[in-house]
């Protein structure tokens, strides 16, 4: 989503496409022994800065179980959901 190379050197598609938040750490489908701070979610929501000028969720994209939560968090194209990420 970002027109910024990523730490590898990609751009756009080729980035990393599912967050995880568990345990305190934010990581990716990609870079899984990489902890990175924060997620920006300024191209999810609002199409303002993407060249194309749409955004990837519309108002459906929170599908989390609350009493889940504890058990962590993954954020894709399809919105936020409770963990375990399905494997396929």
């Amino acid at each position: 989503l970002s027109y910024i190379y990523w730490i590898d050197g990609t751009l756009h598609d080729e980035q990393p496409e599912t967050w995880f938040y568990k345990d305190g750490n934010v990581t990716n489908n990609r870079d899984e022994l990489i902890k990175f701070i924060y997620i920006h979610f300024m191209n999810f929501k609002s199409g303002t800065y993407r060249k194309d000028k749409t955004a990837l969720w519309s108002n459906n994209f929170y599908h989390v179980n609350i009493n889940r939560v504890r058990d962590g968090i993954y954020i894709n194209k399809q919105g936020i959901f409770s963990m375990p990420y399905p494997i396929s």
